[in-house]
């Protein structure tokens, strides 16, 4: 819910935004489009947030927004540090996974933990738990990278 108000207030801003007082089309300049070294430097801001893979794709996206635009789209990112110490407490319950977005994923540990936990000493439940606490982090800046791609694609001009 929060990215359709964050889309729809940068498609309202873009629309008054293309027009100067002059009748003039807007520009470059007029529209105050960042520049390489400030999509640089939101990139390596926030690299430990997004997947390798994704980075240059999203170099290339940023160049076309506003400064000020690009730096909402990061606020929204889930920290791989944060997604990590929730693994390790509370991540038998899925609630690592309801963190990252990975809804799906986050019912599947609750449900197997709630069920396996209670009929058995719940191997598979453990070992699950374990292999995700390895898993958490690069699945976060996947999702991180992910949704950030769509919402540069929603707002792109």
């Amino acid at each position: 819910m929060e990215r359709f108000f964050i889309s729809f207030y940068l498609a309202v801003k873009k629309y008054f935004l293309t027009f100067v007082p002059n009748k003039k089309f807007a520009t470059k300049q007029n529209l105050n489009i960042m520049e390489q070294k400030q999509a640089d430097q939101l990139l390596m801001i926030n690299s430990s947030k997004l997947a390798p893979e994704f980075v240059e794709t999203i170099r290339t996206r940023l160049v076309d927004l506003e400064y000020t635009q690009a730096a909402i789209l990061f606020s929204n990112l889930k920290d791989p540090t944060t997604a990590l110490i929730l693994s390790v407490v509370v991540g038998t319950l899925g609630i690592d996974r309801f963190y990252i977005g990975d809804i799906g994923m986050g019912v599947g540990k609750l449900l197997v933990g709630i069920i396996v936990g209670t009929i058995s000493c719940g191997t598979l439940f453990w070992v699950w738990w374990l292999i995700d606490i390895f898993l958490i982090s690069n699945a976060t800046r996947k999702k991180n990278s992910e949704a950030l791609l769509q919402s540069l694609s929603m707002v792109s001009y």
